[in-house]
């Protein structure tokens, strides 16, 4: 017990000296040192590695390096470094946090399982030959006639039709009648056949080779028939004016007018064929049972 006691002792007085070479020597590292001391626990393990290697240097007795962690306590270099050697306090390391995420956005795994770059594509499965066109011209390669599903019966005109794409698809005829054969050049759209397996185009009437439905006037735009160029019925009869219609516009205005003079309108101008007036025209309400 003695002789550890003196070793003690010996260790105490190894300290002091020791402690005044670390002071001459933090003194020459300058302010950033003392900066340094609070950073954390890695700079307080990098500080006291360096600092052992001074004191090392210094010829420092090895019983006072072994006690300078129990000098120091948790406190580390600041317990011995001076106040006033322009040391600033440090903010704590809990609060030294990035401001932005450095997870990927870009990953396979965020948010939704698929990377974020690739787009979710949106088209119909039946027309997908026509690879996000509206349409597209093709070449007849067969042209007949098939029967629908049940219940229906009948006989659909079809045809096989090979697209600039290289494609081979199905496409209904629409109409009554047509003029397609082997070679004869088409349009194609999106549209499906139900009652026909595996129709899911449908040529258009106009385009190409393909002629507009004969004498159709209802729907006539589906089926490539152009409007026809008649003249309004306002145009094509003459009004006639009767001796009743000039009484009243004498009673209006006080003008008389002649038995060959026309009496003008009341109204001088027309909307097409609706008049500008709108009249309403009251209903008899139903009694409540």
């Amino acid at each position: 017990r003695a002789t550890r006691t003196h070793s003690f002792a010996a260790a105490d007085d190894g300290m002091s000296a020791m402690l005044g070479a670390l002071a001459r020597r933090c003194a020459s590292f300058g302010p950033a040192l003392w900066r340094t001391s609070a950073l954390g626990s890695q700079a307080s393990e990098l500080a006291h590695g360096r600092m052992l290697a001074s004191l090392t240097a210094a010829a420092v007795p090895r019983p006072a390096l072994r006690a300078l962690p129990r000098v120091l306590g948790s406190g580390g270099l600041s317990n011995i470094l001076p106040a006033s050697a322009g040391a600033q306090p440090c903010a704590p390391a809990n609060s030294c946090v990035r401001s932005f995420s450095t997870r990927n956005l870009r990953g396979r795994l965020f948010y939704k399982r698929r990377p974020k770059m690739v787009p979710t594509w949106k088209f119909n499965q039946r027309s997908k030959w026509l690879e996000g066109a509206g349409n597209r011209k093709g070449v007849c390669t067969k042209v007949f006639v098939t029967a629908p599903k049940k219940p229906n019966s009948g006989l659909r005109k079809v045809c096989y039709v090979r697209l600039s794409n290289g494609r081979v698809v199905k496409a209904y005829i629409p109409g009554i009648g047509h003029n397609l054969q082997v070679h004869s050049v088409v349009m194609i759209r999106g549209g499906r056949k139900k009652d026909v397996t595996g129709c899911n185009y449908t040529c258009m009437r106009g385009q190409y080779d393909l002629l507009p439905v004969k004498n159709r006037k209802s729907s006539r735009s589906k089926y490539g028939v152009t409007r026809p160029q008649t003249e309004p019925n306002r145009k094509r009869f003459k009004s006639l004016t009767t001796a009743v219609d000039r009484r009243l516009h004498f009673y209006r205005t006080g003008e008389e007018i002649g038995t060959e003079e026309a009496v003008p309108r009341r109204i001088p101008y027309t909307v097409r064929n609706n008049p500008p007036v709108t009249y309403r025209h009251s209903k008899p309400k139903k009694k409540g049972k």
